[in-house]
């Protein structure tokens, strides 16, 4: 996570962290300005980052979202739509 932040900021923009979905969650409600959500599919919390993307996709429909993993293997039909 902290590699992805330093790339992040390194071209100008700012970069929130959250620790967990529930987290992120939070950060979303309380702010406007969030363009895109990057997420791990396996994370600690309530839900993974295949739930937090639908999640957000269901919530917030103009934020775009990543989705990545070095372990999990998924297919589209896995992902929100967009």
């Amino acid at each position: 996570m902290m590699m992805t932040v330093d790339v992040v900021k390194a071209v100008g923009l700012e970069a929130l962290e959250a620790t967990n979905a529930d987290d992120a969650v939070l950060i979303l409600e309380g702010r406007s300005d969030i363009a895109v959500v990057l997420t791990d599919i396996e994370m600690p919390g309530t839900m993974n980052g295949l739930a937090l993307a639908a999640s957000v996709r269901e919530r917030w429909p103009l934020i775009g979202i990543i989705v990545v993993s070095g372990r999990v293997t998924i297919g589209r039909d896995d992902l929100p739509e967009c």
